[in-house]
């Protein structure tokens, strides 16, 4: 009997181009979130007092060196582990209040995660697997892929490639892809469901366009996307009520060609 592969491993043999039967030249990041990403004000010295530089510290020792949290009203302690693995992320209470993660731009802390160049020539592969809260999954709007800025609004970024569900208006999970400010929003035939672990991955292929997938099948393929444009990883949550709303992350895996 064939070993088994863990759901892990499997996402690392995705973006690595292992199921092809050899291993792709290709630059990997991955993380299971055994740190949390924090607030990006976090990794700044408030006043130059011992016990702000013990406490920054102490913060920055446990955070995620190449992801930090933001969006509307986001705290760190909007991120916290979950029993079951990963990182779970519950907005605020307002209205329209956001927990999203994205590549740390920390000035002073330069890491991959920004500073390499996820462009549209280089076959970049998103990857990520979330969970999804036990209720009111109407009322909340959660968005994963590669785009320009944080925005989980479909007509924002001019170059894009992310699924998206908004509670208030979508009955499935919808593949959204720009290229140039012309947008493309489509359904796929997946409707999320609670409790419920979702794996997405976007393969973008040598012509730029990008194939969508949710927990390994095939849900359709988005417009072609502008050439060399640089994307970066995204995933959020956000609330539609005064209610707090969440996700729980379990991973996130970006790869591009050399």
């Amino acid at each position: 009997m064939p070993a088994q592969i863990s759901t892990l491993q499997q996402i690392k043999n995705r973006l690595l181009g292992v199921p092809q039967g050899r291993l792709d030249i290709r630059y990997a990041l991955f993380t299971d979130f055994t740190q949390i990403p924090k607030l990006d004000a976090t990794f700044e010295l408030n006043d130059g007092s011992l016990a702000n530089l013990e406490a920054t510290t102490e913060t920055a020792l446990i955070a995620h060196p190449g992801l930090m949290m933001e969006g509307t009203n986001a705290v760190n302690t909007c991120g916290a582990y979950a029993a079951s693995g990963g990182v779970t992320l519950t907005t605020t209470t307002a209205s329209a209040d956001q927990v999203i993660i994205s590549p740390a731009s920390h000035a002073n802390l330069p890491n991959p995660w920004y500073t390499t160049e996820w462009s549209t020539a280089k076959q970049v592969r998103f990857s990520c697997v979330i969970e999804t809260a036990s209720a009111n999954l109407a009322t909340t709007t959660i968005w994963a892929g590669l785009k320009l800025t944080k925005a989980s609004a479909v007509d924002t970024d001019n170059d894009q490639a992310f699924f998206r569900f908004a509670g208030a208006s979508d009955t499935y999970w919808t593949m959204n892809t720009s290229n140039n400010g012309t947008d493309s929003s489509v359904n796929t035939t997946k409707a999320p469901a609670v409790s419920t672990v979702y794996a997405f991955d976007i393969n973008v292929d040598s012509n730029r366009y990008p194939h969508y997938y949710i927990n390994g099948d095939w849900v359709g393929t988005g417009v072609q996307l502008a050439s060399l444009t640089t994307l970066k990883p995204f995933i959020g949550v956000q609330t539609a009520t005064t209610a707090a709303r969440a996700i729980t992350v379990k991973s996130l895996g970006i790869s591009r060609t050399y």
